[in-house]
């Protein structure tokens, strides 16, 4: 069984309190910049959209991965980075057609959600 975080427009009032969750989480520190949910805010719209990796089927950032370090769990489906496999060429950058794999500069590594590893994840917990 695939997992996903499904986000509700409807529900969502752009408070940016999943991002902060999810940098401490992963990063130790409340920086959006950071984190690996986002909210979107177009100003001329007076609108926002908050998005985060799709866990796809057929993950492109793991195909293009050329060190192998994205790997999708066969029992949760979760795409998550290895990171210890990671030599930071950010080719799975170019290639998530959603952009949802970030390169963090101080790590030198990808960065994408992994669902905070299967568990309940941070951002749904506080949001």
């Amino acid at each position: 069984m695939s997992k996903r975080i499904r986000i509700e427009p409807s529900k969502c009032i752009g408070c940016k309190t999943c991002e902060l969750a999810c940098s401490f989480k992963h990063h130790g520190m409340f920086a959006p910049s950071l984190s690996r949910i986002y909210n979107e805010v177009f100003l001329e719209e007076a609108s926002f959209v908050t998005v985060t990796c799709q866990q796809c089927d057929d993950p492109w950032c793991a195909r293009a991965c050329p060190s192998g370090a994205i790997i999708k769990h066969p029992d949760t489906g979760v795409v998550e980075v290895i990171e210890e496999k990671c030599v930071g060429c950010r080719t799975c950058v170019s290639a998530c057609p959603f952009g949802m794999i970030k390169y963090v500069e101080y790590k030198q590594k990808a960065d994408k959600c992994n669902l905070c590893g299967g568990d309940y994840p941070e951002c749904v917990a506080f949001c």
